[in-house]
């Protein structure tokens, strides 16, 4: 090994890759190899991370959060709701409020709409964690979440109540 960087990766990649682009010492890589490279995930703001747990292949999800400097990883079926908060987002799971800074338009993008959806422009709830939904004037709905808290739907965001019938 000469120490170079590149030469370790051309012999990583076989035989095939390893000749394609040499033009001196063999220390060349192909260009193209290094354009197909996925790009890195950003390093700020929320992320879903999955884990394969057990025999059946079965993902358990949870939420990695940036909140005051530490790292905090908080599973999905812990969370009842997001609220925005000024430029902050609060997570509220379990009786624990955790706040990190993102919008609510990255945090629904990254969120799964199946198990989440948008109520309010400043509340994203849990579907499983909804406990009863009534009525109120004008279209807007109170919705009640298992551990009581109460939070009003608005009838802008009509994609909750179909979220809510599929999961019913």
């Amino acid at each position: 090994m000469q120490g170079f960087k590149g030469q370790a990766f051309a012999m990583s990649m076989g035989a095939s890759a390893a000749g394609v682009g040499s033009a001196h010492n063999g220390n060349a890589i192909n260009p193209a190899i290094l354009e197909n490279k996925p790009a890195a995930p950003p390093s700020n703001g929320p992320s879903v991370v999955q884990r394969r747990d057990g025999a059946d292949g079965s993902a358990r999800q949870h939420l990695r959060v940036i909140s005051r400097g530490r790292i905090i990883v908080v599973p999905i079926a812990d969370i009842e709701c997001f609220t925005a908060a000024a430029n902050y987002i609060e997570i509220h799971a379990t009786g624990v409020t955790y706040t990190m800074r993102s919008t609510m338009n990255e945090l629904q993008q990254k969120l799964s709409p199946k198990v989440f959806a948008r109520i309010h422009r400043s509340t994203i709830v849990n579907l499983m964690h909804v406990k009863d939904c009534k009525s109120l004037r004008r279209g807007d709905s109170l919705i009640t979440l298992l551990s009581g808290r109460e939070l009003v739907a608005t009838r802008n965001h009509k994609d909750f109540y179909r979220a809510l019938q599929e999961v019913s």
